[in-house]
């Protein structure tokens, strides 16, 4: 719990949910429920794509669903009482929220609150074109007030966000090597064992990744470069820990159930501890110090070692000499593992100089930098496409949703089925089958709680305080756990709801009902021109062969740049780690949809 309450995934809830707080209250003051409403929309809607990002990222990325999200709100006021030309609208906005994802993971967030702006639009009591036109200008001001307030505050704690991001990048790899201990324990099979890794590796790839692309961006001083020194010793630290896949299954078959393995695997535990507390000192800003000592575990692995080559020689010589060897190398593997933690921990308390500290390597080659251009919209515009096919997939389910709104015997909030469903249909059929689950027992709480709140009161003080609580919990678990994002995005939609329509207390009623049916009709739709992952395997074990031929020529040429030998790494672990991940999602699907995971785990 310490450790998420540092991290910049609650730092970012905190703030984003203070924002929307803020600018609730003033309108509540100002100008009383009425005004205040609209400003939490447009607020909220914008504060969805505030998520830890770079400075000079911040404000375009922001201003960018500011706009979208206010002509999504402007087209639903004008169009919702005209049934055929609302049902036109929704198709063009799940048209466009869909095929934004062709963007990338960084554009979801975008995907989402155009969605959520035509949902709470739809909410509000609007009658003609003037209360359309207020409510929209009011929207784009809430929207506009968090936006201004995002970016000031993005650079206040721009320091302590690339410092929470480093640390818990740090903590990711703690979790990489305690999953390697399971290796050293004859009794969890290899198979398991592999599946924990990898799923391990795929969740340090992508923190490597953010850190990059927060510490190595915007270097001025020594406190930047003493961040990027301490990126760099982490990602040195990775590939030591790569390099012991090899001898797993060889040491198992040698010296299995042994004192030698149950050594090294309370060597890789404390190393997993000297990690953990690093990165949580990381992310309280304090200063950083070892907990653990591994002289016991070194001496006893040094006496078994000496002992094993002492009976090889009375017994003349017949120790298998590749045994040794394996022994060796691994042990050897293990001091410099524990000599990179040692390097990592004065790293991040020695401040140097960004050159100092990146050794003159050009850092933007290893910076996400995604294509915000028509042409990638274009070039998904067939049918072979994943975001194509969903983005179909969607606009179908959309349209059935919104086909079902119209004949449900309680009309009044029969949009919260196509909320559902948006949120629900993803481009995987795994992480659909997922968001299902969470967002049905994430409904059903929040719904509960919501209840609860607005009969116990309906000061509007207190519910906005409510609001920036969920704001700030949906933010929080974005990525992290997507259930508790669910209930909280329920308590957040429903709340503002009630400023509208106070006496409505069949509303909580009606949003369980929606739920299950836009649940079903998700799942139903999930399998038209669904996106297998089996299908791309091909491609991605293409990915990885050529990306470690690169890797490997750049490793074993002496006179390759660091930067190409760098960079070839990189895209290397990448590249398994995007392997390892469609791994991970396809173990949701049907079994006759699934590819054999025991030659996928032998293959990385």
């Amino acid at each position: 719990m310490l450790r998420y309450i540092h991290s910049h995934y609650f730092y970012n809830g905190f703030s984003v949910g203070l924002g929307v707080m803020l600018i609730g209250l003033a309108g509540l003051f100002v100008g009383g429920e009425h005004l205040a409403g609209p400003l939490i929309m447009g607020a909220v809607c914008v504060s969805l794509n505030d998520n830890p990002t770079p400075v000079s990222h911040k404000f375009a990325e922001t201003a960018v669903g500011l706009v979208l999200t206010t002509l999504v709100a402007l087209s639903t006021a004008l169009l919702r009482n005209d049934p055929w030309l609302y049902g036109a609208n929704i198709m063009v906005v799940s048209f466009i929220a869909s095929m934004m994802t062709a963007y990338g993971k960084k554009a979801l967030p975008l995907n989402f609150s155009l969605f959520f702006a035509m949902v709470l639009t739809l909410s509000a009591p609007i009658y003609d074109k003037a209360a359309a036109y207020l409510h929209v200008e009011l929207f784009a001001c809430g929207g506009a007030l968090y936006l201004v307030y995002a970016t000031l505050v993005a650079r206040r704690l721009s320091f302590r966000t690339r410092q929470q991001a480093l640390g818990e990048c740090i903590q990711s790899l703690a979790g990489y090597l305690k999953a390697q201990a399971d290796f050293f324990e004859a009794e969890i099979s290899l198979d398991t064992c592999y599946t924990q890794l990898i799923s391990r590796q795929v969740a340090v790839a992508d923190r490597l990744q953010t850190a990059r692309d927060l510490v190595f961006r915007g270097m001025k001083n020594e406190r930047d470069g003493m961040l990027a020194a301490t990126l760099t010793a982490a990602i040195e630290l990775f590939e030591y820990l790569l390099s012991a896949h090899t001898d797993y299954a060889r040491l198992r078959e040698l010296y299995a159930r042994s004192d030698l393995m149950l050594f090294f695997r309370d060597l890789s535990l404390k190393g997993a501890q000297d990690l953990e507390h690093t990165g949580l000192n990381l992310m309280q800003n304090a200063p950083p110090g070892s907990v653990v000592t591994y002289k016991a575990e070194l001496y006893a692995i040094e006496h078994e070692m000496t002992r094993l080559r002492q009976i090889a020689g009375r017994t003349g010589g017949h120790q298998d000499p590749q045994a040794m060897a394996t022994l060796v190398a691994m042990y050897d593997n293990i001091l410099h593992c524990i000599d990179q933690i040692e390097r990592l921990r004065k790293a991040s308390q020695t401040p140097v100089t960004p050159e100092q500290a990146t050794h003159g390597v050009n850092v933007a080659l290893f910076l996400t930098r995604p294509k915000y251009n028509l042409q990638v919209l274009i070039d998904n515009l067939r049918l072979s496409s994943p975001v194509f096919r969903y983005t179909l997939r969607t606009m179908l389910a959309m349209a059935c949703g919104y086909g079902v709104d119209l004949v449900v015997p309680y009309t009044a909030h029969g949009y919260w089925i196509i909320l559902t469903i948006a949120v629900i249909m993803r481009s995987s059929f795994s992480v659909t089958r997922q968001r299902q689950l969470d967002r049905i027992v994430g409904n059903l709480v929040g719904c509960l709680l919501a209840a609860f709140l607005l009969w116990e009161t309906n000061n509007p003080v207190v519910l906005i305080g409510v609001v920036f609580a969920a704001v700030g919990v949906a933010h929080a678990f974005a990525t992290v756990n997507y259930r508790y994002t669910a209930v909280a995005t329920c308590v957040m939609g429903l709340v503002p709801m009630h400023f509208f329509e106070p006496s409505n207390h069949f509303l909580i009623a009606e949003r369980l009902m929606d739920t299950a049916v836009g649940a079903a009709i998700a799942y139903t739709f999930s399998f038209i021109l669904p996106n297998w992952e089996s299908t791309d395997v091909p491609r991605l074990v293409g990915s990885v062969v050529r990306a470690c031929q690169r890797y490997v020529r750049a490793a074993l040429d002496p006179e390759a740049p660091v930067e190409r030998y760098r960079l070839s790494r990189k895209r290397a672990i990448d590249a398994i780690a995007a392997l390892g991940a469609a791994t991970r999602r396809m173990q949701s699907e049907p079994q006759e949809k699934q590819a054999s995971l025991g030659p996928l785990n032998a293959f990385v």
